[in-house]
């Protein structure tokens, strides 16, 4: 094992990626070669070892479903800033489910729900609901146009919104690779997804605040997509990472 650990670490290896391969393959020799094969070739971790930590807790994840990152903790931050026991969240193109999860363990009492696209998203997202045992209803949705459920308080949002010149530090262009290119990119630009949105709450007619990860998008762009009349807030944080706020009721 020694010497198939020092063949991968001169074949350019991170130490810490072969300590994880060892504690996945247990020292299976075999299993180890396979695997750090895969990650030579830039396969993410997380795809590898089938979970992402994600606020200290581990998440199931597959290749079709993005893997959270780092940054995106500070949106879930800003949120249960201003949440209390009476807000009803909605976690829209909730992929793994993280997002919703996470404010679900951290508010028990707020009544969450989750929506997504895609079916084989929302397999891993009840998953993740069953294994950290909160009570989440997720449904397949275009944005919100699909859902029947009382109008949210709160909706949260983590779509695509940047493409190959805006990618987040904790976002290397391998994770858009191997996953689900879906939740990346929208081909029609970037921040589309979120125009989207606004106009499925608009024909819901809900007024909800809306948070979204606007990433490191500069906020000059991000004011090109907000509705028209309505009151918004740019959050950028150290990191050159930024969320908005988006008061979906009129001034």
């Amino acid at each position: 094992m020694k010497n198939l650990v020092k063949e991968y670490s001169v074949k350019g290896l991170f130490e810490k990626d072969i300590n994880k391969l060892l504690k996945i393959t247990n020292n299976d020799l075999a299993m180890f070669r396979r695997y750090a094969q895969r990650r030579l070739f830039g396969e993410p971790i997380e795809y590898i070892q089938k979970h992402t930590i994600f606020l200290n807790r581990k998440f199931i994840i597959d290749y079709k479903t993005y893997i959270p990152t780092k940054e995106t903790e500070s949106l879930i931050n800003k949120v249960l800033e201003n949440i209390n026991n009476n807000s009803i969240l909605l976690d829209v193109g909730t992929g793994c489910g993280a997002l919703g999860i996470s404010i679900s363990l951290k508010k028990p009492n707020v009544k969450v729900y989750g929506c997504d696209i895609s079916p084989d998203a929302l397999k891993i997202a009840r998953l993740n609901s069953k294994k950290h045992k909160v009570n989440i209803k997720f449904f397949e949705s275009f944005y919100v146009d699909d859902l029947d459920i009382p109008m949210p308080t709160h909706i949260i949002a983590d779509l695509p919104w940047g493409n190959v010149n805006y990618l987040l530090k904790g976002n290397d262009f391998n994770r858009y690779l191997h996953g689900p290119k879906i939740a990346f990119f929208h081909p029609l630009g970037i921040l589309h997804s979120y125009i989207e949105l606004f106009e499925s709450i608009k024909r819901k007619g809900w007024h909800p605040k809306v948070y979204f990860e606007s990433g490191v998008i500069p906020e000059e762009e991000v004011s090109k997509i907000i509705p028209k009349g309505k009151k918004w807030k740019y959050i950028k944080f150290k990191q050159n990472y930024s969320i908005t706020i988006v008061y979906m009721w009129s001034k």
